[in-house]
């Protein structure tokens, strides 16, 4: 019994953590809206500072990087769970070990490679970098979910005609989607909030992405002191992924609790 007050204790103050922390966040959030709440500061932060092309930048970057994961991703994912052979669960290790090796140590090579080959500063380059350090994240999540399909309705399919590649697109990916539209949410906030990478590969004005352009905002801020306009420009940057939050956040949580119930 007394590890029982004891348990709901601890849970009590879970729960007091996680509201003030809620709390807190809301009230930034709030106060920089309100802040900024004046239309002349949006258009200033949209066209006179130049945030247009950056936000335009970023939903190219990052769509075109998810949808790149979810074919790649699947794929992979399919064929590391199905497969027998003795190289595919060599390949399950080596994308295991990509899960670990932080950003910092492979950005300066990749960055210097992609020089040499004229894609340092470039959006296909960044999107293909977005692709290649999120990819082992994206095939792990899918395989979670396609382990779960029973393999009796791929065997179904092959004895009714269907190809291996056939079986794939028209049974595996459709039954996989609630971990596809998962894995498409986390890469694309990612992807929308990532500066570190931006950072390093991207370096004219008119490539930038919203986050460099967000950071460059705070700089000139220093000089110019028009702290609403900078408040516009974080607004503009958090919309997307507070109202996907807002939109999908039950789909995000069905969909990791069903991955990981019957993985």
């Amino acid at each position: 019994m007394y590890s029982n007050i004891k348990g709901d204790k601890s849970k009590y103050w879970i729960y007091f953590i996680l509201i003030v922390y809620c709390s807190f966040t809301v009230f930034v959030l709030l106060w920089i809206f309100m802040t900024s709440f004046n239309f002349s500061n949006y258009i200033t932060a949209w066209k006179v500072l130049n945030l247009r092309q950056c936000f335009f930048n970023s939903v190219i970057v990052s769509i075109t990087a998810t949808i790149a994961l979810n074919f790649i991703g699947s794929a992979a994912s399919y064929v590391l769970i199905r497969s027998n052979l003795k190289i595919i669960k060599w390949l399950n290790h080596l994308f295991a070990v990509g899960l670990s090796v932080p950003l910092a140590m492979i950005a300066l090579p990749i960055f210097v490679y992609f020089s040499r080959i004229g894609m340092g500063d470039s959006l296909i380059g960044l999107i293909i970098v977005y692709i290649t350090v999120h990819l082992s994240f994206t095939i792990f999540l899918l395989a979670g979910f396609m382990k779960s399909i029973p393999i009796e309705i791929e065997e179904s399919g092959i004895i009714d005609g269907c190809s291996y590649l056939g079986t794939f697109w028209k049974i595996v990916f459709p039954l996989s989607m609630p971990g596809i539209i998962t894995a498409s949410i986390f890469n694309f906030i990612f992807f929308w909030n990532e500066y570190f990478l931006a950072l390093i590969f991207i370096t004219s004005e008119s490539r930038r992405t919203i986050s460099l352009g967000v950071y460059s905002l705070t700089t000139a801020m220093l000089y110019t002191a028009d702290w609403t306009g900078m408040y516009a420009g974080v607004v503009i940057l958090v919309i997307p992924t507070v109202l996907i939050f807002i939109l999908l956040s039950e789909k995000i949580v069905a969909g990791m609790t069903m991955g990981a119930v019957k993985g």
